[in-house]
């Protein structure tokens, strides 16, 4: 009989998976870090012209989606590494459960 060890964490591969998508996902936000400074600085002058503010708007609404984004694909991939880690729990768990059912019942007929 083979007793295998339940997963309690992600795989080496999951794992470097998921630090390259954070590592994507952080040089997304620094990009965008580095626009609102861009932005910041260019407002710093003071005077600015009526084209200037809604170009200035036009890429501010386009941060904001961007931002939106990031922040919904880190979002989905959480939840996908958590759900496939839970998974991962319970069939391990379920494997076990069939494995010790199996133990019992090969016990009994042993001793009955």
């Amino acid at each position: 009989m083979v007793v295998r060890k339940v997963k309690r964490s992600p795989t080496a591969q999951e794992n470097e998976e998921l630090r390259r998508d954070m590592e994507g996902l952080f040089r997304n936000l620094q990009d965008i870090q580095e626009t609102l400074l861009k932005l910041r600085r260019k407002h710093g002058l003071g005077l600015r012209s009526v084209l200037f503010a809604k170009r200035d708007s036009d890429n501010l609404e386009a941060l904001q989606r961007r931002v939106q984004h990031a922040r919904s694909t880190f979002e989905a991939g959480l939840v996908v590494s958590i759900s496939t880690t839970v998974c991962e729990i319970v069939g391990g768990m379920d494997s076990m459960r069939l494995q010790m059912m199996a133990l019992t019942t090969t016990l009994n007929s042993l001793y009955a």
